[in-house]
């Protein structure tokens, strides 16, 4: 079937060039084959400029009403712009609730200056730069500001990124912060990658940080109970056998630690 440009809801797709060939099939028919690309969705002119003229008042800090004193550092924004972004934001500024609302600036110590920054740059353009550097510490700010979509975007990097180098830590921040998109992507790597993670050293730190995390984390990376054996993986039971799912079964949980040869 030719479709050339056809959109299927909000996704556009076009025909790559020179991408037709054909191919011989049981001797005698010849199958066309088109190739089409999908198009990330462009923004329009009009609404571009907007965003630039947006992005313009938020860093020239122009006609600033309240200001954030980040670790030392003077970050201005404008109430406006948070309050209809974030629930959070806009509660600290109101008037007769915290002392913010009276003095229009509000120390935060507990996030990085430029993770702020990027925040706020955030709600002024919907755009995130340096997202492959802050996309963890931007998806904490995000959870504790309630600014969903800016938490949904950072989960869907992070799930999109995902190596043995940072799985460890994508599942610990997902926990926290109750991503659960990234969650899924993270036990769906597990899932995908079982051989090799259960004889890593962050796998066993898991199970002694965190065993509650661990048992759900192998619960889901394991469909069956006879994977546990052939991985020969051993689940670390705090609570009795009552605490894991399968123990109405015969089956027993041994200790924790490597298979034996």
């Amino acid at each position: 079937m030719k479709q050339s440009n056809r959109v299927w809801g909000p996704v556009k797709w076009t025909k790559l060039p020179h991408t037709v060939s054909q191919y011989g099939v049981y001797g005698g028919c010849n199958l066309s084959i088109d190739i089409y690309l999908e198009l990330p969705p462009k923004t329009p002119p009009d609404v571009q400029t907007v965003l630039n003229n947006f992005s313009k008042m938020f860093d020239l800090a122009f006609m600033c009403d309240v200001h954030f004193v980040v670790q030392g550092e003077t970050i201005g924004a404008h109430f406006n712009i948070l309050a209809s972004a974030s629930p959070v934001l806009a509660a600290m500024f109101e008037p007769g609730k915290f002392k913010e609302g009276s003095s229009k600036t509000a120390h935060i110590n507990d996030t990085e200056p430029e993770v702020f920054r990027q925040m706020l740059r955030y709600l002024y353009t919907g755009k995130v730069l340096r997202m492959n550097e802050l996309a963890v510490p931007l998806l904490q700010a995000a959870d504790y500001y309630l600014i969903d979509s800016l938490k949904k975007k950072c989960e869907n990097y992070l799930g999109s990124e995902l190596t043995l180098g940072n799985l460890f830590q994508s599942l610990r921040v997902a926990e926290k912060c109750s991503a659960s998109e990234l969650l899924e992507s993270s036990f769906e790597y597990l899932r995908r990658h079982k051989e090799g993670i259960v004889h890593l050293s962050e796998w066993t730190q898991l199970s002694n940080e965190d065993p509650e995390l661990f048992n759900l984390a192998t619960q889901r990376m394991c469909s069956k109970k006879r994977e546990l054996h052939e991985t020969g993986l051993y689940i670390h039971v705090t609570h009795g056998p009552d605490h894991l799912p399968w123990h109405e079964t015969n089956w027993t949980a041994p200790a924790i630690g490597p298979t034996d040869p």
